[in-house]
């Protein structure tokens, strides 16, 4: 578990190393210590989203097409973002595509070195 979790860290500090616009950004990562190493919980806290394009879809009364477009366009530059640098996202889906704000969509996380 250490190990995919240094990985994950590893990746997205690349990420917000080449300034990844439409990657979810990283606020903080460490480890929580309790007594010994035995006892130990990694994390990452990542940018609050409003939630992903399925609940935005739910919550929206009349389909939006300019929005699904906007939405679309911005999960391609997402993944444009991470091939550019080497990577490929593995699981690309409406979950994985959060919302912030109405007209702004980014790519969780979930990544691998191609």
């Amino acid at each position: 578990m250490t190990e995919g979790y240094l990985f994950e860290r590893r990746v997205l500090d690349e990420c917000e190393r080449r300034g990844m616009s439409r990657i979810v950004r990283v606020l903080a990562a460490g480890t929580i210590v309790d007594g010994d190493f035995m006892h130990s919980v990694d994390y990452l806290i990542f940018e609050p989203a409003d939630g992903d394009v399925r609940r935005a879809l739910d919550q929206m009364g009349n389909f939006d097409t300019a929005w699904a477009l906007t939405v679309c366009h911005h999960a391609a530059v997402a993944v444009q973002q991470l091939h550019a640098a080497g990577l490929a996202h593995q699981d690309v889906k409406p979950s994985n595509i959060l919302t912030f704000g109405q007209w702004l969509a980014k790519l969780g996380y979930l990544v691998v070195l191609c």
